[in-house]
């Protein structure tokens, strides 16, 4: 990713609109000890239906993490 060369590995946070964001983007920057925060589109591949499939009511918060250590809240 050319916008992050040399900031690699320096424990930074993007923040990203849900055009951008995926599981995919999040694990890849994982491995570079980079941080990523954003909302996911629920037709993304991986976006964890199990919380699309949650019927939440009002202040109610669901989360999930895999092994990999990335949340979706």
């Amino acid at each position: 990713m050319k916008l992050l060369d040399g900031l690699d590995g320096c424990y930074r946070t993007i923040v990203a609109d849900n055009f951008f964001t995926s599981i995919f983007l999040a694990k890849y920057l994982l491995e570079d000890d980079t941080y990523l925060i954003g909302t996911l589109r629920s037709n993304r591949v991986g976006s964890g239906s199990k919380v699309l499939e949650e019927n939440l009511s009002r202040r109610e918060v669901y989360g999930l993490q895999n092994k990999d250590g990335i949340k979706l809240i």
